[in-house]
């Protein structure tokens, strides 16, 4: 345990993009007036983006003065998590063409300011303060153009999960205000389209 006497602030800033974009595609034109063989183009992205963004002061110490401890997004960038996973396959030309696109994303963010020591704030302010925003997308398109039988096929899964805390686990004396806040913003999208042409029944 270690007890300072100051005003004591620990901020950690975090920002993190992850994305795996997969793209398959196989055509195949005419020999003599007579459709090729069979053609299969597949598109597979799996993307698992985990963060831990915390700012924490450990508890079994005092501090004497003014506490804060705040985890944000980072300065400078574009202010949120961005993770997604996209996949987009083809398949033209075959007497049997089939496409087939599969996508799956997965984030896991986690956003924690905490203050566990004891505060002994002489009139000084105590916060604690937690802020994510995060976005996430799983998409997955596949298109087909065959000389007899198409098939177009997507699945897009997305788990997305997002914690954001703000806590004072110690005791807090003598303080002029005291805040916690904890702000989380997440949007997600989920898109699969499959389309198949056939030149013939």
């Amino acid at each position: 345990a270690v007890d300072v006497t100051a005003n004591t602030a620990v901020d950690s800033r975090a920002e993190m993009d992850a994305e795996a974009i997969a793209d398959g595609s196989a055509t195949k034109g005419e020999k003599g007036g007579s459709a090729d063989a069979d053609i299969v183009g597949i598109a597979i992205a799996i993307n698992v983006g985990t963060l831990d963004n915390r700012a924490e002061v450990a508890a079994g110490g005092t501090i004497t003065g003014s506490a804060s401890a705040k985890a944000l997004m980072a300065a400078g960038g574009d202010g949120k998590h961005v993770m997604g996973a996209t996949a987009t396959s083809g398949a033209t030309g075959g007497d049997l063409s089939v496409a087939g696109s599969f996508a799956l994303n997965i984030s896991e963010t986690d956003t924690l300011g905490v203050l566990s020591g004891n505060v002994v704030a002489g009139g000084g302010n105590v916060t604690a303060q937690g802020t994510s925003v995060q976005t996430s997308k799983a998409v997955a398109n596949a298109s087909s153009k065959a000389n007899s039988t198409g098939v177009g096929a997507s699945i897009a899964i997305d788990v997305s999960n997002m914690d954001v805390d703000a806590t004072i686990n110690g005791d807090v004396t003598n303080a002029g205000t005291v805040a916690l806040t904890a702000t989380g913003s997440g949007e997600n999208t989920i898109s699969a389209t499959g389309g198949a042409e056939a030149k013939k029944a």
